[in-house]
């Protein structure tokens, strides 16, 4: 951009660009016509951008149009899940098996010795 004062143009430049605020006049609409296409194109945008409701109600909308169902979706999803080895089943299931075997001997023993602190108490 430029400025410059009146005085120091007037004759140096010779009249072809004309005078000075012609020229800076020039120059800032230049500049307003670029931010004024900014601004119309970004009100545009805005304007052909969906809220999420929106977006939203247009993919389930989509979905039926396509015929998909719970049932597709669901059957989907279970072909998506890495199911475990037949071994791993085993040992997962092993370790549950010993912990509650490891409990209910521990509450057993818990019972029996609160149990015969109780009737040595009270009796």
């Amino acid at each position: 951009m430029r400025a410059t004062s009146g005085e120091d143009d007037e004759g140096a430049e010779g009249g072809g660009e004309g005078t000075d605020s012609e020229v800076i006049e020039a120059e800032f609409t230049g500049e307003e016509d670029a931010r004024k296409e900014e601004t119309t194109s970004t009100r545009e945008q805005q304007e052909q951008e969906q809220t999420p409701g929106d977006l939203l109600r247009s993919q389930k909308e989509a979905k039926a149009d396509e015929g998909i169902n719970i049932f597709a979706g669901a059957s989907e999803e279970v072909g998506l899940i890495e199911w475990p080895t037949a071994g791993k089943a085993a040992q997962t299931t092993g370790v549950v098996i010993v912990g509650i075997v490891f409990s209910a001997v521990f509450l057993l023993v818990v019972n029996e010795v609160l149990s015969t602190l109780s009737e040595k108490i009270f009796n």
